[in-house]
């Protein structure tokens, strides 16, 4: 059996609140899968590593961009960027502040993982077509055993999702639904 980490992508409120930025009523519709799966991961001694967007406003604008030309979502200090209250956070759960597309893009979550003897990773949030996929390439990329579980991931439409599920199922991570993870978590073949 591999040792697994539960990756957490990019449940803030911007993305998970009626009221945010980008939110997309499928986000809202998968809260509840998330939240349970998030709960029988824990309760399986499981890591659940949350990452969360941060668009730092004074890095953009000393990089010479303008907050226009910005989407204006994750926005340090606006809340947005804040994770979804919903999820079931404990005070020793990390948390990884990421500023692009990709959960290990100067992180330091591939250190964690190896420091935790962590082999595979499921990842679950938002949005499938981009810090999703990001995150499942460079999991994959760094050779962990990468597992991206179906019912927990969203984007814009069903149909992209869909699309894009598929598509990192062929070349990048096996798809799995959150049932089926817990499943393989519970025989012992993950």
């Amino acid at each position: 059996m591999r040792k697994l980490a539960l990756l957490v992508v990019d449940l803030v409120n911007d993305f998970t609140q009626p009221t945010g930025k980008v939110y997309y009523p499928s986000t809202g519709a998968m809260m509840p899968a998330v939240v349970r799966l998030i709960n029988q991961v824990k309760e399986r001694k499981i890591l659940t590593i949350y990452i969360q967007q941060i668009v730092e406003l004074a890095e953009n604008e000393r990089r010479g961009k303008t907050f226009i030309s910005l989407r204006e979502s994750c926005v340090e200090g606006t809340g947005g960027e804040l994770l979804d209250p919903r999820l079931p956070i404990d005070e020793n759960d990390p948390i990884i502040v990421k500023r692009k597309a990709s959960g290990f893009f100067k992180t330091n979550l591939e250190e964690l993982l190896v420091e935790n003897g962590i082999e595979a990773v499921a990842i679950i949030g938002t949005k499938t077509n981009v810090c999703v996929r990001a995150t499942a390439v460079d999991a994959s990329m760094r050779e962990f055993r990468t597992y991206l579980i179906s019912d927990c991931v969203s984007t814009n439409t069903e149909e992209l999702n869909k699309f894009h599920i598929e598509d990192i199922g062929k070349y990048t991570a096996k798809i799995l639904t959150s049932d089926e993870l817990v499943a393989m978590i519970d025989s012992g073949t993950i």
